[in-house]
């Protein structure tokens, strides 16, 4: 004689293939008329599968999950986060390393400034060279003073190159003071709410100066999944190893190199998204890194702040996150 437990099982056994089986109108018609008969006359049915869906739902907030006995990686950077961004938004934290902590974040800051464009210039507003975008320190981006360039190609020399007086010409045309602002006020809406912008390109503050550009990892992260969200153009520009700059007028002006070497890591089974670089003497090294995840069904953000080794650290953070976790659904 079968007894209630027993019958219960088959039931759920039975209805989890109808389930698996397809979504064809013969198995939707037997999945209805099974339940329609349990419910009648097996109410601890109803029970079984409520408990089930929450034991899914339970199992699907803890995707991926990670294997029994690892040990967490040596990563030296001052701070560093791993997050895994399903489709729906919702996220699982992988790996975290004193993400909270506000530290300098070098031209990392490039991705809140063309954040900042994007929202208040069109792509083909034309912005002229000036002694004074010039003037700004540091990677240049072979830019010439007269010379005009479209907000969609300085956006291509601040990302690729990191190219400061990119970035400063960006700022040109709201004012420096007034585009600064503006940064501060998305990372305000943002919620990011250890972080704070004082140039648009991320250079150390000077001795007794500006008080320089800082943020945590976890704000990071949260900047790097509003433009997956919002502005993905951004990752796919990051996402080209060299591409070819050319005037309004149609001349070769050079050819832009992105600056992170991890483009050609072939060493993760899906698609590297893109990612932005970082390097000052005080902030010491910075890198955000977004790949596809292993099971293609979602994205993973990797924040790593203030290395020694940007690209090594990285790379020992995306070997452990490949072989802690289980990727298969």
């Amino acid at each position: 004689m079968i007894t209630r437990n027993l019958r219960m099982f088959f039931a759920a056994l039975f209805f989890s293939l109808i389930f698996v089986l397809g979504s064809s109108e013969v198995s939707k018609e037997l999945t209805e008329l099974f339940l329609a008969h349990e419910l009648r006359t097996n109410p601890e049915m109803l029970a079984s599968l409520a408990a089930q869906k929450d034991l899914a739902q339970q199992l699907e907030k803890q995707y991926p999950l990670i294997k029994k006995g690892v040990q967490k990686p040596e990563i030296h950077s001052r701070a560093a986060l791993s997050t895994f961004v399903r489709p729906d938004g919702t996220s699982r934290i992988l790996y975290k390393k004193d993400e909270g902590e506000p530290l300098l974040i070098a031209s990392l800051t490039k991705l809140m400034t063309s954040l900042v464009a994007l929202k208040h210039y069109a792509p083909t507003q034309e912005i002229v060279i000036t002694q004074d975008i010039l003037k700004e320190q540091g990677e240049t981006g072979y830019l010439r003073e007269g010379e005009v360039f479209s907000v969609k190609d300085l956006l291509y020399l601040t990302l690729m190159e990191s190219s400061n007086d990119a970035a400063s010409a960006l700022a040109e045309p709201l004012g420096r003071a007034l585009f600064i602002q503006h940064m501060q006020a998305q990372a305000e809406e943002l919620d990011m709410a250890d972080t704070s912008f004082a140039n648009p390109t991320g250079l150390d503050p000077p001795a007794g100066g500006e008080q320089g550009n800082y943020s945590t990892a976890a704000d990071l992260t949260k900047l790097a999944m509003r433009l997956m969200e919002q502005h993905p153009q951004v990752f796919d520009i990051l996402s080209q190893e060299e591409l070819d700059l050319h005037t309004l007028k149609g001349e070769f002006h050079h050819t832009m190199r992105n600056t992170n070497i991890l483009l050609h890591y072939s060493e993760w089974p899906a698609r590297i998204l893109g990612g932005k670089t970082g390097s000052t003497s005080q902030a010491k090294e910075s890198l955000i890194l977004l790949l596809e995840s292993p099971d293609r069904n979602g994205y993973i953000v990797n924040v790593v702040l203030g290395s020694e080794d940007k690209f090594l650290e990285m790379r020992t953070l995306l070997h452990w996150i490949l072989q802690s976790y289980q990727w298969q659904t």
